[in-house]
């Protein structure tokens, strides 16, 4: 246990007896562990929330694939599939490319409302 969590661990034992003292009925029927467990929840909510957050974001993210990002109306860019005779194969924005993009032909990464797109 390292100093912070121990001193921690002081503090909850600190309140929890004062609050049995000054307020029994407050704390009637609760025992010390289930005092920290309420303690702890309180403190980690906030992290709780956004981590769920993430998950729900990186899994949306996960279930959208290219044609679906890219084909949007909104979507400024229309992605080509070059043949592997005339060029490497890569994908090129065919709209960057008509626009006189400085590394014409190259791979092209462009953010569509927050979400990458090759």
């Amino acid at each position: 246990m390292s100093m912070f969590t121990w001193m921690m661990d002081v503090t909850i034992l600190n309140a929890y007896t004062l609050i049995k003292t000054t307020r029994p009925s407050a704390v009637e029927g609760l025992s010390t562990r289930e005092f920290k467990r309420r303690i702890a929840d309180i403190l980690t909510s906030n992290e709780k929330q956004n981590k769920r957050r993430r998950e729900v974001e990186a899994k949306k993210r996960a279930t959208e694939t290219l044609e679906e990002v890219v084909g949007m109306d909104t979507s400024l860019h229309m992605l080509t599939p070059n043949s592997t005779e005339d060029s490497s194969g890569k994908l090129v924005c065919h709209l960057c490319c008509l626009r006189n993009s400085k590394k014409e032909g190259s791979i092209r990464v462009h953010t569509v409302q927050g979400r990458l797109s090759r």
